[in-house]
Formats: C-alpha cells, sequence, structure tokens
C-alpha cells in the first residue's frame, strides 16, 4: 500500500511514495501527520478516510449526525416544556395507581367484599389477593392497575377506602397499645392499686371482680390464661 505526497516540496522535488509492507492504522496516522507537517496534501490510496477515525473518536469530538433544531421540527422552548411536564404527570400517575393496585391486593377478604367498586373489579382485586407466587401475583396486580387506568372514578373511591381502613387500622392499633398498657400497669408490682382507682373512674362498666381475680392468678401462677383474659375484660365494649 503506498502514500503519495501529491504535489512536491519547495524546490519543486516530488515526495517519493512510501510502501508499507504491513497496515498497521496507527502507522498510517503517524504517517500522514509527518507529510502534513511538512506542507503537503497527502491522500491514502485505497483507504477511506472514515476509516482513520474510530465511532468512539467521533463521539467524543462532537462529530456525527446531528438532531434538527426546535425550530426545524415546529417546536418551541414551551412546546418541549409542556410536553416533558406532559409525561411526568402520566409516569406519576401510573404509579399511583399501581401502589393502589397493590394496596387492593393486600387487604383481606372480607375487606374487598365491602369495596366501593364493580363486582368484576372486584373480583380481580379478589384474584390479586389469593393468587401465589411472586411472579403470577404481580403480572395480577399490573393487570389490575391497567383495569383501574381505564376507570378514574374507581381509583378516587378505591383510594378513599382505602385511606378509611387505614385510619381504622391506626385507630385500633393505638386502642391495643391502650389497653396493653392499662393491663401492665394492674399487674405491675408498684401503682396496680391506683392504677386500678383511675380505671374504674373511667370503665365503672367493667367487671372488676372478674378481673382482680385474673390479675391475682397471673401474679401468683403467671397463667398465661390469666393474661389473656384480663385484655379480653379491657376490651369490652361499653354497653350502649
Amino acid at each position: 500500500m503506498y502514500v503519495e505526497s501529491g504535489e512536491g516540496d519547495h524546490k519543486g522535488r516530488p515526495y517519493r511514495s512510501i510502501l508499507l509492507k504491513s497496515f498497521n492504522p496507527l502507522h498510517m496516522m503517524r504517517i500522514t501527520w509527518a507529510l502534513a507537517g511538512c506542507g503537503a496534501a497527502p491522500h491514502i490510496r485505497g483507504i477511506k478516510n472514515e476509516e482513520l477515525h474510530t465511532e468512539k473518536g467521533k463521539r467524543m469530538s462532537g462529530k456525527g449526525r446531528s438532531e434538527p433544531g426546535l425550530e426545524a421540527q415546529g417546536l418551541d422552548s414551551e412546546d418541549i416544556q409542556q410536553e416533558g411536564r406532559g409525561r411526568t404527570a402520566q409516569r406519576r400517575r401510573a404509579l399511583d395507581i399501581a401502589e393502589t393496585a397493590k394496596r387492593l391486593a393486600e387487604l383481606r377478604p372480607v375487606e374487598i367484599a365491602a369495596l366501593p367498586l364493580s363486582p368484576a373489579l372486584r373480583e380481580e382485586v379478589l384474584l390479586a389477593h389469593e393468587t401465589q407466587g411472586n411472579t403470577s401475583k404481580r403480572r395480577q396486580i399490573k393487570y389490575l392497575a391497567g383495569l383501574l387506568r381505564e376507570d378514574d372514578d374507581a381509583v378516587e373511591l378505591a383510594n378513599a377506602f382505602l385511606d378509611g381502613q387505614l385510619k381504622q387500622r391506626n385507630k385500633s392499633a393505638r386502642a391495643f397499645q391502650e389497653l396493653e398498657r392499662w393491663r401492665e400497669r394492674l399487674l405491675a408490682e408498684t401503682g396496680a392499686a391506683l392504677a386500678l382507682e383511675e380505671l374504674k373512674s373511667q370503665r365503672p362498666e367493667l367487671d372488676f371482680e372478674e378481673l382482680q381475680r385474673h390479675v391475682k392468678r397471673y401474679r401468683e401462677l403467671g397463667d398465661k390464661a390469666a393474661y389473656r383474659a384480663i385484655f379480653k375484660l379491657l376490651a369490652q365494649e361499653s354497653p350502649s
């Protein structure tokens, strides 16, 4: 393979052609740079200019195909921003609905039966709840989310129901913790008498004879049945 210099030097003498017995791109580039430094206009016979640069070099140097500008596309910056905001809102809505579908699948069957949704949607929710296997369950929840995306009213009703269930569960959890605190106070070595008097003023409807009997039994024998019975008595609702 030959490299020709084109025109001669400043004295009019043509440059000699260089024969490369074994082609090496790195050597070829060095020869090209050397000839260019001498003021020649070299070209390489049999090798395209594109082959002297890798695609990586083109990307690093910023060369390559450029996208048409906004004006060429008939768009301005405000259109681009609005389109971006629209895609972001759609993505956020899809994620919210996916979370709603997941929460619906975690409901108990009795709660699913009370959902203010169409029978078909309730059936899909129940199926998502009962489906076993992580992959199958995710697939069913994804299908349920797709159905919800087509019905904005169903999404709103489902979220309202879930929020109500969450509040009820939080309320129940607080009540449970309050009952546990009362039980621990009644069983404590100190302050039990004061706790009993406070409880009598707040819950006069309770059977305190039975309550004290269970307290005594647990203190003396460590009877777990008596421990549970105390909580059961405390959890009794006041008669209307």
